[in-house]
């Protein structure tokens, strides 16, 4: 998980990190924890990130498994 870059695209977005979390139903300190590898993100997790942001497989592939 990359989450410098992760955090590159929700700024290039205009958004923050606490509305990624409320579009995936997660607290923003859940998602601090799954972005250090402290939990993993859920596959609906990703998809709705990417839907979100309105990511492409490739950039999706290079923030989550890398």
């Amino acid at each position: 998980m990359n989450a410098n870059l992760l955090k590159y695209y929700v700024m290039e977005s205009g958004k923050r990190l606490a509305d990624v979390a409320a579009a995936i139903g997660v607290t923003p300190a859940t998602l601090y924890r799954k972005m250090s590898g402290e939990s993993d993100f859920y596959r609906k997790e990703v998809q709705d990130i990417a839907a979100y942001l309105g990511l492409d497989r490739d950039t999706i592939d290079r923030i989550f498994f890398n």
